[in-house]
């Protein structure tokens, strides 16, 4: 029974070289760690003309509710086949159909206005009564420390 060995495939001396520790003198060494950056720096190099990085993809855009950071715009040019009275009539028909973020309360604004005015006033009486310790007894009244 005969068995065929298989010979083992030789690689290329300059590989082996690469494989060995160099002797000891300073060129050996030199040329044996510089071969082998060398090496490194065109792996790397291959690697990355393979695999570009990848295009940036279209800004996130915002969850619905919230504000963006930038402005996004279409990066394409593109026409709205619409005339400009169908437009204003879906905007306006939009714009009626957002909430308002404030809502106005006549009541309230003018409770406000009042109160501050009487606060004003009798700051005014503080400075003219008694200057700065009166002013501040009156912050601290108001819970104004």
């Amino acid at each position: 029974m005969s068995r065929k060995r298989k010979k083992k495939a030789k690689s290329p001396e300059i590989f082996q070289s690469l494989s060995k520790p160099p002797d000891g003198s300073w060129a050996q060494r030199s040329s044996y760690h510089g071969a082998r950056i060398l090496l490194i720096v065109l792996l790397a190099g291959g690697v990355t003309a393979l695999f570009p990085r990848a295009e940036q993809g279209p800004p996130e855009l915002p969850q619905p509710g919230s504000v963006a950071p930038a402005d996004v715009a279409a990066e394409v040019g593109f026409m709205v086949p619409r005339d400009s009275t169908e437009l204003e009539a879906d905007r306006a028909e939009i714009a009626a159909a957002v909430a308002p973020i404030f809502r106005e309360n006549a009541g309230t604004q003018l409770r406000l206005e009042t109160e501050f005015a009487g606060f004003f006033e009798r700051i005014e009486a503080a400075v003219e009564a008694g200057g700065r310790p009166a002013v501040e007894r009156e912050l601290r009244a108001e819970g104004l420390d």
